[in-house]
């Protein structure tokens, strides 16, 4: 793995300043919405984080564990996640210490910024690879302006080739065209504004604003693909150590996540170590192919075979330690819990029932002194009510959640109930790209409903033209094995939450675990287009006005709702 993937180069820096600032204004609005609550929450922090926080449904269970650490998040879901903040609960402790007020927001703020700009960061790379077909340091400049051929290499991706001299005379004199020649001659420009298309999207913005697990893993599977990208072009395998680091840590922070990598590392291997084929000329003028092992790892099998095994020893191992984690720092606590809630209960029915008691007395009381003084009218008055008191129901909470397929720890985050076409339409690809006005950052368990429509048609028309720029950029990038790869994990993702139910409720939260491959798609637009420069510059332009206007839309809803 390379070892300076994490460093920056030249060119990335402008844009590594573009994603900081935008993290640090998502932070920004975090932390004066609640920073007077959180800073001075008192022993009971879990009651004041949990009824204050409202953000689309995120769970504000870092703060708690950042201000007093405990196994807090599902361990069964995010295994290793509590302590993964283990350093960050440590270092709010020394300055809540010397500050004397908590520190969490800030604390978190901080980590979450560099999760936010290096999510940025990752994607522009594996974009601008692509546009490259080479490390995404340079380009080449040819005779003419062309794709070169079909096959390029391992990952599908062609050398992105451009020529001055095929820029045309009004090209020149146009400023219109001039603006569209940048967009087309200039990889990185290209790849900026497709990263940046992707963090207009509205629960991309919210997942780097929110102290929630989301921006954590969008960062590690952005850096999972990127790595993935760049061992097809070099022809280097996954190693163990390296599929077992990225399993651990992505699997770690959302066990379900752990399944991508599974497919990333075995396809990866797969590809690189299967025979090649080499042509060899016949004195007849025809050919034929044979096939060339691979030495490497002594042969495709074996070397994918140990690879998937040390996954599965992995998978196992988590598993072990969710279960170690739940017995001996989650159960106690949920015995102490349940305690507590059955001794509330029970004395809220007593209350309730006291109440009820009391309200029958009363009435009783006035129904006999209108019968003993003949007022019809209270007597009317007080048996209605008496009747109103005794045949008066609990109020039933209202359930967001769909009918699960069965009971138990993950089958009860199912859902076979819930529309999946409005669900798709409105969640999935509407309110994780473009939040709706109503109901805005609304919570499912509190206020909002499971399905909320849009008030203008115009939203309906954009989330389409997203979706065909995606389904376009799926042809153009057909030969590309890098996005059939990527295609994959989204794939899961689909069946988790399409197919499954799989937190369909409110699934737009989740869309920092998938929705990277619209824009990654699109990107063979711009690289496997004919070679027009009014089509290309035409599609340059679109994904433009089609960032800016996410930003405003979605921003305005921000800004309105947390000032």
């Amino acid at each position: 793995m390379n070892s300076q993937l994490f460093s920056l180069r030249r060119h990335e820096r402008p844009v590594f300043l573009f994603a900081l600032l935008l993290a640090i204004v998502l932070q920004a609005i975090i932390i004066c919405r609640y920073n007077d609550i959180f800073t001075n929450p008192g022993p009971k922090y879990w009651a004041v984080f949990l009824h204050n926080f409202s953000v689309s449904g995120y769970d504000p269970i870092t703060y708690s564990v950042v201000t007093d650490w405990t196994a807090k998040y599902n361990v069964y879901r995010h295994p290793l996640l509590a302590f993964f903040m283990a350093p960050l609960y440590w270092l709010n402790l020394g300055l809540t210490a010397l500050t004397g007020v908590n520190c969490v927001q800030y604390v978190v703020a901080f980590f979450w910024i560099l999760a936010t700009a290096y999510a940025f960061l990752f994607f522009y790379r594996i974009v601008l690879a692509i546009l490259t077909g080479v490390d995404g340091s340079r380009f080449k400049v040819q005779s003419a302006m062309r794709v070169q051929g079909s096959e390029g290499p391992s990952d599908g991706s062609n050398t992105f080739s451009t020529a001055p001299q095929a820029l045309s005379q009004p090209l020149r004199n146009s400023t219109l065209n001039c603006v569209t020649g940048a967009l087309l001659t200039a990889p990185q420009a290209q790849a900026l504004l497709l990263s940046a298309l992707l963090f207009s999207f509205g629960h991309v913005l919210l997942a780097g604003m929110a102290p929630d697990h989301f921006i954590l893993s969008m960062m590690m599977l952005l850096l999972l693909l990127l790595v993935s990208l760049e061992k097809l072009q070099q022809q280097r395998p996954f190693t163990i150590a390296e599929a077992l680091i990225f399993f651990i840590i992505i699997a770690g922070i959302t066990l379900s996540n752990g399944v991508k990598v599974f497919i990333c590392v075995l396809l990866v291997n797969w590809l690189i170590l299967s025979p090649k084929r080499k042509k060899i000329s016949s004195n007849d003028v025809e050919t034929q192919t044979a096939r060339v092992s691979t030495p490497l790892l002594n042969g495709r099998g074996r070397g994918v075979g140990l690879v998937f095994l040390s996954l599965l020893f992995a998978s196992a191992l988590l598993w072990g330690i969710a279960r170690a984690e739940y017995h001996y720092l989650v159960l106690p606590q949920e015995k102490i819990a349940h305690a507590k809630k059955a001794a509330d209960k029970k004395r809220k029915q007593e209350a309730a029932a006291r109440r009820k008691a009391e309200a029958e007395k009363t009435f009783q009381m006035l129904i006999d002194q209108a019968q003993a003084t003949g007022d019809t009218s209270l007597f009317a008055q007080a048996t209605h009510r008496l009747d109103s008191v005794r045949t008066a129901k609990p109020k039933v909470r209202r359930n967001p959640y769909g009918k699960p397929i069965a009971k138990g720890e993950f089958m009860r985050w199912t859902d076979i109930t819930t529309s999946r076409w409005s669900s798709a339409v409105e969640n999935l690809f509407g309110e994780g790209i473009q939040l709706h006005r109503d109901y805005a950052l609304g919570d499912v368990l509190r206020h909002r409903p499971v399905i909320v429509n849009y008030r203008s048609p115009v939203q309906y028309i954009i989330e389409a033209f997203i979706l065909l720029l995606f389904l376009a950029g799926v042809w153009c990038g057909r030969r590309s094995r890098f996005l059939w790869i990527a295609l994959a994990c989204a794939a899961f993702d689909m069946l988790l939450h399409l197919g499954l139910g799989f937190g369909l409720n409110e699934v737009y939260i989740m869309s920092a675990h998938w929705i990277f491959i619209l824009p990654l798609a699109m990107t063979f637009l711009f690289k496997n287009l004919a070679p027009s420069l009014r089509v290309r510059g035409g599609v340059g332009l679109l994904l433009l006005l089609l960032t800016l206007y996410l930003y405003i839309w979605n921003f305005v809803i921000i800004f309105q709702e947390m000032t």
